[in-house]
């Protein structure tokens, strides 16, 4: 049973109701048919929308004002999946992010003209100097770099701190904004110089992601010392459909919302990834934006 407080107007009379049952706080607004008596048969109202908490609500800094979003449109993931789940969520100001190549840009493009900001991610330094000059007349706006030691080359990672300069710097010539995006043990060591060179910070936070607690004592002690190298810069965290549950997800978040600037999720390229980039979307719009 949950207690709710509604008031329908049907021409000039006011009805209140007091109470139903199963309702689904699920994150979406539901339609629902209410018991109520009258000459002209029963109400059909329109549910608000409810958060999708899953349990009790998280302490933190839940509606702690605008956050932007970072819809990641990876290359293998199904497209016009992605557009349905990011449509609903993407505002101005946020960075639409293609990975780990401009591939699939006719689809990512369909997000840019509410974000205003497009990107794409690469893993490698040869990558960004390989496309940059030809990324502006696309619509790029930004260029993001996921240096880390799964992915990137040998070559990359012999002196990151010069690759990450190189690929700043590369990315300035040519007029677009620039992102780190580096692994959590990369930016553990080499923070300050990363941050002095960056135009945005995507913090690669999800790792903590299953202790809600851990993620936020991380966040709160790397964000301000990435924020003092480069002072007014604006810092995503993290979070994967991967490495928790929605409930998870939306509490790491709300638990540093109070020094992160925006949020960014990877997820599992299936139905169950999918269905939870949604859910914690819905969250994240209802609370953030």
């Amino acid at each position: 049973m949950v207690s709710i407080g509604l008031t329908v107007l049907t021409g000039l009379l006011p009805i209140t109701a007091l109470a139903c049952s199963a309702i689904s706080i699920d994150g979406k607004s539901e339609t629902m048919l209410l018991p109520f008596s009258s000459s002209t048969g029963p109400f059909v109202i329109k549910m608000p929308h409810f958060t999708s908490y899953h349990g009790n609500i998280p302490s933190g800094t839940v509606g702690s004002g605008s956050k932007f979003l970072v819809p990641i449109m990876r290359m293998q993931a199904d497209q016009y999946m992605l557009l349905s789940i990011y449509r609903p969520a993407t505002k101005s100001g946020d960075y639409v992010l293609m990975h780990p190549d401009d591939s699939n840009l006719a689809y990512a493009s369909q997000l840019k003209s509410a974000a205003g900001n497009m990107g794409v991610e690469y893993f490698s330094l040869s990558g960004i100097e390989a496309n940059a000059p030809t990324l502006g007349p696309k619509g790029v706006t930004f260029i993001s770099y996921d240096l880390e030691s799964t992915y990137s080359p040998s070559s990359d990672l012999a002196n990151p701190v010069i690759s990450m300069q190189t690929a700043a710097a590369v990315t300035h010539k040519y007029g677009l904004l620039f992102m780190s995006s580096p692994s959590r043990l990369l930016t553990d060591k080499y923070y300050y110089s990363f941050a002095k060179v960056s135009d945005i910070y995507q913090l690669q936070a999800q790792a903590f992601e299953s202790n809600p607690s851990n993620y936020s004592t991380y966040v709160h002690n790397t964000i301000p010392k990435l924020k003092n190298a480069h002072p007014g810069m604006p810092v995503s965290v993290e979070t994967s459909t991967a490495r928790g549950t929605v409930f998870q997800m939306e509490q790491c978040f709300s638990l540093v919302a109070d020094v992160a600037d925006g949020s960014s999720s990877w997820y599992t390229d299936d139905s169950a990834g999918y269905t939870a980039l949604e859910q914690y979307l819905r969250w994240f719009v209802t609370n953030y934006r």
